[in-house]
């Protein structure tokens, strides 16, 4: 799975969230996305 994906992922799992579901599938999605971007941050920091 790419990083875009996942980014995608934990945005919609936190759309969803918010306006259905509650506050454990908005903390999900936040989770998922934080996880994308540190992963991508790490991934540009070593490709240097």
């Amino acid at each position: 799975m790419s990083l875009i994906s996942l980014m995608v992922l934990g945005f919609l799992l936190f759309a969803l969230g918010f306006l259905k579901y509650g506050a454990a599938m908005v903390w999900a999605g936040i989770a998922v996305f934080v996880l994308a971007c540190l992963t991508s941050a790490g991934r540009l920091f070593l490709s240097r």
